[in-house]
């Protein structure tokens, strides 16, 4: 838990704190965190799960909620205008976005190895 709250601080802190990073740290340095967050997520819920099988969920979830960006109503596209509804869901599609997304699943996949590996050394 203290993971996935100090990945939503650090997601929070680099989109709303004008740090004056350049747009793309910004843009997608929130998307790859976002992300991560959500592979925190799926393998906190599921711990039996394979680090893979949590990439592939996370992945899943990922690629639905920016595909949904596609789907447009008045009463959508207001609520997508709140921050809360930016922060969780964004705004606007980006192809690019994928990019981040993958390298913030790895990101995950990697941590979730090493803790593993780590706790399988101390048995």
């Amino acid at each position: 838990m203290l993971l996935i709250a100090g990945t939503i601080t650090a997601g929070l802190t680099l989109r709303l704190a004008h740090l004056g990073m350049p747009f793309f740290v910004t843009k997608y340095g929130g998307s790859t965190l976002w992300t991560l967050m959500i592979y925190l997520i799926v393998s906190s819920l599921r711990p039996y799960w394979t680090p893979y099988r949590s990439a592939a969920s996370s992945g899943l979830i990922a690629v639905t909620a920016e595909l949904f960006k596609l789907y447009h109503f008045p009463e959508l596209d207001m609520f997508r205008q709140s921050l809360p509804s930016t922060l969780l869901l964004g705004r606007v599609f980006s192809v690019t976005n994928f990019i981040a997304y993958a390298f913030g699943i790895m990101l995950g996949v990697i941590g979730d190895r090493k803790f593993r590996l780590a706790s399988f050394s101390r048995l």
